[in-house]
């Protein structure tokens, strides 16, 4: 089994595309763990800490886009 292959020109490159996964990962993707019960990770997070809103956490407009799915 292969997985996709992306060739970054730069670090650039590199920084925004490890942007867009942790954002997905952590926003958008929603978990089968037990203690999550399907929550993505941010919001067990703002849970357990007792706090509306992850105010550390910025995403820039380029990193807010989807991500491409697999074809």
């Amino acid at each position: 089994m292969q997985g996709g292959q992306t060739w970054h020109i730069g670090p650039d490159e590199i920084q925004r595309d490890l942007d867009r996964f942790l954002r997905y990962y952590s926003i958008e993707r929603s978990h089968q763990g037990y203690l999550l019960k399907g929550r993505t990770p941010a919001p067990a997070l703002m849970d357990a800490l007792a706090i509306g809103e992850l105010s550390d956490i910025v995403l820039s407009e380029e990193v807010n886009q989807p991500l491409p799915t697999a074809a």
